[in-house]
C-alpha cells in the first residue's frame, strides 16, 4: 500500500512538471509555477520541478527566489561534464559561501556552464572585494585575459593544496543566491573598460551553441544592408564570404574588434554580453520566442542592449526588419 502511494505522487509530480514545461515553452511563466508548486506539494525533492520552477521565476523577475531554486542544478547533473572537468572535485571540497562575513577572507570564484555567463557574472568581483574578500577566479584560458584586463586575479587550474588557500568557494551564479538580490538591485553599469571607438562598420555574430540556424548568407539577406556595408565577423573559425574573418585570439582580442565597429548584430551568444559588458552603444540582440530566462530582463544586465524577440515562434520577420531599420538610422 504504502509503495502505490509513492508511485501516486511520483506520478502526480511528473505530469505536472510535464504541464509547467509546457506553460514554459508558451512563455506563461505564472502558470509554469503553479504547476510546479502542485509538482512539489506531491513531491517535495523533485529536482525538475525545483529547477524549472526557479528558471520561470527568473523569467518573471523574482531574482530572490528564482536563484534559491536556482540552486538545485548541482543535483541535477554530474558536473564533470562541464569545462572544468576534473577540476569540479577539488573545488567542491571547498566550503560554499552562503552569505556568510567576507572581511579578511579568501573567495574562489569559479567558472560554471557558457563564455557568456563568465562575462556576464565577472561584473560581481569589484562587489566580492567590498566586502572585504580577497577573490581569485578559477577561469578557462579564453576568459583569462579578458578577466585580467579587469583587474581580476585568475587562474585556470585548481592548485592541489586549495583547501589551504581559500576559505569559500563561489559559483558564478551562486553568489546570487548568497548576496539574495532583486533584479533592481544588480549593479548594471558596463563594466569592461574597453573604450568605443567606432568607424569600422557592421559586426555579425549569426550562431552560438545554443542558437543554430543561420548561416552568414541567409543572416546578412534578412538584415537587407546596404550595397557597400563593410561587415566584420564576429564568428571564430574560418573566413566567411562577404565579411572579414575574425582574427585568432580570445574574448579580449574579440572585445578590442567590437570596439571599432560601428554597429553590432548578434544572436543570443557569449557576443552579445561582451557588448552589453562594454556598454557598446549599437549593440542589437535577436531573441527566439522561448528564451534563456536573463533576457526577460535584459535591462537589469546590459541596460545598453538593444533586444528584439520573435513574436510568434519562427518568425524572424519582424525581428531583423527592426533591426534592419535601427543601423540603417543616422545615429
Amino acid at each position: 500500500m504504502v509503495g502505490r502511494v509513492v508511485l501516486t505522487e511520483a506520478f502526480k509530480a511528473a505530469l505536472c512538471v510535464k504541464q509547467g514545461i509546457a506553460a514554459m515553452r508558451r512563455n506563461s511563466f505564472a502558470e509554469a509555477v503553479r504547476y510546479f508548486d502542485e509538482a512539489l506539494e506531491a513531491d517535495p525533492d523533485d529536482v525538475h520541478a525545483h529547477w524549472n520552477r526557479g528558471t520561470s521565476l527568473l523569467s518573471l523577475g523574482d531574482y530572490i527566489g528564482g536563484f534559491r531554486e536556482f540552486e538545485w542544478r548541482w543535483k541535477m547533473y554530474d558536473w564533470r561534464w562541464g569545462l572544468l572537468g576534473e577540476d569540479i572535485y577539488r573545488v567542491r571540497q571547498l566550503k560554499p559561501w552562503r552569505g556568510e562575513d567576507l572581511n579578511g577572507k579568501h573567495l574562489l570564484f569559479y567558472w560554471e556552464m557558457g563564455y557568456g555567463d563568465g562575462i556576464q557574472q565577472l561584473r560581481y568581483v569589484s562587489l566580492l572585494h567590498s566586502l572585504g574578500a580577497e577573490v581569485t577566479a578559477l577561469m578557462l584560458p579564453p576568459l583569462s585575459r579578458l578577466a585580467r584586463s579587469m583587474g581580476v586575479e585568475v587562474i585556470e587550474k585548481v592548485p592541489i593544496e586549495a583547501h589551504a588557500l581559500f576559505d569559500y568557494r563561489c559559483s558564478l551564479f551562486g553568489v546570487m543566491a548568497a548576496l539574495a538580490q532583486s533584479v533592481e538591485e544588480i549593479p548594471n553599469k558596463p563594466y569592461l573598460p574597453i573604450p568605443f571607438e567606432g568607424g569600422g562598420g557592421l559586426g555579425l555574430c549569426w550562431s552560438g551553441r545554443t542558437q543554430t540556424e543561420f548561416d552568414l548568407t541567409s543572416f546578412m539577406s534578412r538584415l537587407q544592408l546596404p550595397l557597400g556595408c563593410v561587415t566584420q565577423s564576429l564568428q571564430p573559425g574560418m573566413a566567411q564570404p562577404f565579411a572579414r574573418p575574425l582574427p585568432p585570439g580570445d574574448f579580449l582580442d574579440t572585445a578590442h574588434v567590437m570596439a571599432k565597429l560601428d554597429h553590432i548584430v548578434t544572436v543570443d551568444t557569449a557576443v552579445a554580453h561582451l557588448a552589453g559588458a562594454m556598454g557598446h552603444p549599437s549593440a542589437h540582440v535577436l531573441i527566439p520566442y522561448q528564451s534563456d530566462w536573463r533576457w526577460w530582463c535584459s535591462r537589469a544586465w546590459y541596460p545598453t542592449l538593444n533586444i528584439y524577440r520573435q513574436r510568434e515562434p519562427g518568425d524572424w520577420a519582424v525581428p531583423f526588419a527592426m533591426i534592419g531599420k535601427a543601423i540603417r538610422s543616422p545615429q
